[in-house]
């Protein structure tokens, strides 16, 4: 017989009271606390706690695997909700380890392979960084912008160097799925079948100069850092004085500037995306550098970051528009405050505009132009995407 949600979260709260009883040598309590401040998911809980050791926290949060009708909790399967959790678990476990304070993450503490929960830190009822951007106050949203990119150029810095500890935590929770080697072939196909679905022909050396991006970022060198994959305004929380990150399913080792560059090409996973000024798209890529190069001293040197955001911006530009394919075609769809067609076009006017910046992959770049105007040609009808209300002129 299946399980009700309500009989699941009491038996894992029975299975948290154990892994911190066990932890802190002293008898623990738990019940549900309050949902303010919480995203609203189903599978993520705020527990009191009601007896333990007096210098412990209050609160925490359990986090449960995030299961569907299509997607048992399997913790030995390759991918789905197991595998999402183990690489939150990994993470924060990690991070708590490896990173100085402020940690960028929750701080970690345990979790249950079986039941298919982690607990962690509560960061309590804090802004976020889709709050200040909706809301009216520019220089609010700037500042938070600017703390989240520290706080990842932070964690980048502090992860260089330490992926084997990383892998030997990921790997005794689960098995993972590894990039397939033959990946970049494939990428490129998918390119050239976008391509001929519009009629458009890219710049002579584009594919040439799309496989060594693509192959940097499969090999990043001394960009090689644990990356959170998904550092969007949604996903960070004001504590105290310090912007720290949350949700790290997708967290992984890879190169840093794919996190590094969502300012300049604008959040490409996340469905809060406005235009941002790009004074302050340069001002927390600045602030995200300067963390960066303490753990990186490669990313000082502008003949080497140069070309890395160049190309991280020209992957996302012709990537998500890849994923989008046909659909956006047939039909705009909406996501969030924007729709794709909006985000296709920005996406490859900022890649545009990069290659120009830096002067690097001028084939790419001349690309990303003619496919910006390409597709405003084709839909005429999509209005230019606004800035978020914090940075539109207020009346």
């Amino acid at each position: 017989m299946l399980k009700t949600a309500e009989q699941k979260l009491k038996e894992d709260i029975a299975v948290a009271e154990k892994i911190l009883t066990k932890t802190l040598g002293n008898k623990v309590r738990l019940e549900v606390g309050e949902k303010e401040g919480l995203s609203g998911r189903t599978y993520v809980h705020r527990l009191k706690v009601v007896q333990g050791p007096p210098e412990v926290f209050q609160t925490l949060i359990m986090k449960q695997a995030r299961v569907g009708e299509n997607q048992p909790y399997a913790p030995d399967a390759l991918e789905g909700p197991a595998s999402r959790l183990f690489n939150e678990w990994a993470g924060l476990q990690f991070l708590s380890e490896v990173c100085e304070a402020p940690l960028p993450a929750p701080s970690f503490y345990g979790g249950d392979r079986n039941a298919g929960l982690i607990l962690m830190e509560d960061f309590g009822t804090g802004m976020r960084l889709d709050h200040a951007l909706r809301d009216k106050d520019a220089a609010v949203a700037e500042k938070t912008m600017i703390t989240l990119f520290e706080t990842v150029g932070r964690m980048h810095a502090q992860s260089i160097g330490k992926q084997a500890r990383y892998d030997e935590l990921r790997n005794a929770l689960g098995p993972t799925v590894r990039p397939p080697k033959k990946a970049i072939g494939k990428d490129l196909e998918g390119i050239r079948k976008s391509f001929k679905s519009i009629s458009a022909k890219p710049q002579r050396g584009f594919y040439k100069e799309y496989e060594t991006i693509l192959k940097t970022l499969n090999e990043p060198g001394p960009f090689n850092a644990y990356i959170h994959s998904d550092p969007c305004p949604d996903n960070c929380h004001w504590v105290d004085s310090d912007l720290r990150l949350l949700d790290f399913e997708s967290g992984k080792y890879s190169h840093a500037l794919r996190d590094g560059v969502y300012p300049r090409i604008h959040f490409p996973t996340c469905w809060c995306v406005n235009r941002i000024p790009n004074d302050v798209t340069k001002r927390a890529e600045v602030a995200y550098r300067s963390e960066l190069t303490k753990g990186c001293p490669e990313a000082a040197d502008d003949r080497i970051f140069g070309p890395a955001v160049v190309g991280t911006c020209a992957y996302w530009a012709f990537a998500t528009f890849n994923n989008w394919m046909p659909r956006i075609l047939e039909k705009d769809q909406e996501w969030g405050i924007a729709t794709l067609r909006q985000r296709a076009i920005l996406r490859f006017e900022l890649a545009a505009a990069t290659a120009e910046e830096f002067g690097y992959l001028k084939a790419a770049g001349e690309t990303a132009r003619k496919m910006a105007s390409k597709l405003r040609s084709l839909w005429s009808e999509v209005e230019e995407m606004p800035y978020y209300p914090a940075f539109q002129p207020q009346t």
